[in-house]
């Protein structure tokens, strides 16, 4: 039986060594996405673990751990999301890939981390339970299609007869969209800022105890996040009082004709989530986008909202949440309700 050293890496030292069992194993790596989880978190900075054969120098197997503040029953707690998990395929029958798991579990209560969680793939899902996770539910994804041409060179079915009647078509659509049936009141205002500024953390103030569970979102965290991430290019879209305070947001990135939320809230008032919701949808239709995507977890209030709006649900999209913290937490309660919960994908490591 083979055994295996787990070491934690350092991002300098072993940078070489870390990229290079991701860049076997995962599609989306960079030295710059390294760098943006060491150097520039407001939580801490990222961890991570190699694994070796024993005797050999050659790593083989990768995880990490990414701090985030969460606010939890009105308190706030350092949670973790657990990631760049890869293994080698010649060694995933041998032990290091539970190995692995283990140490981090090990390793995050003397971070001072509560709880970790994960969005694992369909290869490690068997294995993540396995080493003491618990599945909560499923990530669930929306889609709206704006226009027939929904993705790059890709049409609504029958696509001969989509594309001859394209223009007539988005008219059509356009025109019955639920949106275009909502009126924003006069006092309201949109604004699409590059930054968050100071405006956001007074928004958080506001809004922070809507949900049971969720990641703390002032402004240094959402610039963190999404300004100064080097995986997207993602623009903003604010819904604000006559005095310009902030009462709802949309972050997302236009892709292939897609546009993809990564981050939502409002204030549950007065009707504006409806109304964010409405204008950004009139709003991506002027950018030409095909069709908006959403995925998340937890409160069913954001799955009403998109409803309202014609969204369709993917019946088929997977992706499994999974939380691990310890039996005798006094958070489990929390933790375990998954309605607690308020996940977007740009909670997701990425």
């Amino acid at each position: 039986m083979k055994r295996f050293v787990i070491i934690q890496a350092d991002p300098r030292q072993h940078r070489e060594d870390i990229l290079a069992v991701m860049g076997r194993n995962l599609p989306d790596v960079s030295l710059e996405r390294l760098t943006w989880n060491t150097q520039q978190t407001p939580y801490g900075s990222a961890r991570w673990w190699l694994a070796r054969p024993e005797g050999a120098q050659a790593y083989i197997g990768v995880c990490g751990l990414f701090p985030r503040q969460f606010l939890v029953h009105g308190g706030m707690v350092t949670g973790a999301a657990a990631g760049d998990f890869a293994v080698d395929p010649s060694y995933r029958a041998f032990g290091p890939a539970l190995q692995l798991q283990k140490i981090i579990q090990a390793e995050a209560q003397g971070m001072g981390v509560a709880f970790v969680y994960t969005v694992p793939n369909s290869v490690s899902e068997a294995l993540i339970l396995k080493a003491g996770y618990r599945v909560l539910g499923q990530y669930v994804k929306y889609v709206k299609v704006l226009r027939t041409e929904y993705k790059r060179d890709t049409f609504l079915p029958p696509r001969f007869l989509t594309r001859l009647f394209a223009k007539l078509l988005d008219v059509f659509f356009a025109a019955t969209a639920q949106e275009n049936w909502s009126h924003r009141p006069s006092r309201l205002r949109v604004e699409t800022p590059e930054h968050f500024d100071e405006r956001f953390d007074r928004f958080w103030a506001r809004i922070s105890g809507k949900y049971e569970i969720m990641r703390t979102r002032t402004a240094g965290a959402l610039t963190w996040r999404f300004t100064q991430s080097s995986y997207q290019a993602y623009r903003n879209f604010v819904l604000c009082d006559p005095e310009r305070e902030v009462l709802g947001y949309i972050v997302y990135y236009l892709q292939d004709n897609v546009c993809r939320v990564v981050d939502l809230l409002c204030l549950d008032q007065e009707g504006l989530p409806d109304c964010l919701l409405a204008e950004f949808l009139k709003f991506m239709r002027q950018q030409k986008a095909g069709s908006v995507s959403l995925e998340y977890f937890g409160h069913a209030g954001l799955g009403n909202l998109l409803k309202r709006f014609n969204f369709v649900r993917r019946p088929h999209f997977r992706r499994l949440f999974m939380v691990f913290c310890e039996e005798d937490s006094p958070l489990r309660p929390y933790l375990d309700s998954p309605d607690a919960w308020y996940m977007m994908d740009g909670d997701n490591v990425l």
